[in-house]
This record gives structure tokens, C-alpha cells and sequence, in this order.
């Protein structure tokens, strides 16, 4: 079991205990999104709007045609703060960003993906590029963007690409 606080649109959280082995969409189970390494507290917490993040996974998954491996999901801030690499304020703090297991070279056709997902639903998404995964979000309104962003840490590059 994993022990799972859910937040509601009312602004109201609950804590629950979720089956690891749950369905948060058809091929997304909750063990992959909690953050594992988290000893005696919460390992995951799901917003409203994390459950848009799960749906992009499932919408890139439908379209891979192949299994895709997350790496990171929801942080706690104390496995964050253990982590050399990551944000203060990372996306993963709140389960808006998911790190995959996708080679480099197959990128570009996981950006546009994300990209023509957050023109659908209104978001202002982004994703960082690393040589063996990346990094998806649905949340970079809250850096102060309103362009999809796209980060390519292998070659310290910002791209903004308009949403018009």
C-alpha cells in the first residue's frame, strides 16, 4: 500500500492508502508515480491537476505504441532536497512532471507530442531534454511562462515555442 494524500478543487486534502499496483490510467499504476524512497511519510500526493499529467502519459504511451518506463514522479521535498541535480521548486513536488525512459534520439517526436497536448487542454507545458530520459510537465505557467519550454540539458539550450 502506499500512503497517498489527495488534494480536491475545493481545496480540501484527505490522506489514503492506495494499492501500489492501481491503475491511475491503462498503463500508469500507482508504484510509478509514488516516490518510492520515502521511508515513513506520505509517497505520493495527487493534485487535481496531476491527473491531466497521468493522461499525457497515457496519451504519448497510446501513441509509443510501447511501454515507457518512468524514472521520477512525485518527490517528497526532503528526497528532493537529496537530490544534487533537482529544483528547489521542482515540478515534482506537486506530481506535474514525470521523467521517462526515453533515449535522446527519440525526443523530438515526444516534444511535439506534448507540445500538441498542451495546445488541446490549455496548459503551458514543457519538457527538459537529458541523453537517456525525459523530463514532461504540465506546469510552466508556474515559472512565469506562457510558451511551451523546451530545455535541452545536453546542450545547456532554453527553445520557447509560441502556442499561436
Amino acid at each position: 500500500m502506499i500512503k497517498t494524500k489527495i488534494h480536491t478543487q475545493s481545496g480540501d486534502c484527505f490522506l489514503c492508502e492506495l494499492d501500489k499496483d492501481m491503475h491511475l490510467t491503462k498503463n500508469l499504476q500507482v508504484w510509478e508515480v509514488a516516490n518510492n524512497e520515502a521511508k515513513d511519510e506520505i509517497k505520493l500526493e495527487i493534485y487535481p491537476k496531476s491527473w491531466i499529467l497521468f493522461d499525457l502519459f497515457q496519451f504519448l504511451r497510446d501513441r509509443w505504441c510501447k511501454a515507457i518506463g518512468v524514472n521520477s514522479g512525485y518527490r517528497t521535498a526532503k528526497y528532493n532536497a537529496s537530490l544534487p541535480t533537482a529544483a528547489k521548486n521542482s515540478l515534482h513536488l506537486k506530481c506535474y512532471a514525470l521523467d521517462l525512459a526515453i533515449p535522446y534520439k527519440h525526443h523530438d517526436f515526444f516534444i511535439d507530442l506534448c507540445y500538441f497536448y498542451t495546445i488541446k487542454h490549455n496548459l503551458i507545458g514543457g519538457v527538459n531534454r537529458y541523453k537517456d530520459y525525459l523530463h514532461i510537465d504540465i506546469a510552466e505557467d508556474e515559472f512565469g511562462y506562457s510558451d511551451f519550454v523546451i530545455r535541452d540539458k545536453t546542450k545547456d539550450t532554453v527553445t520557447l515555442r509560441p502556442y499561436k
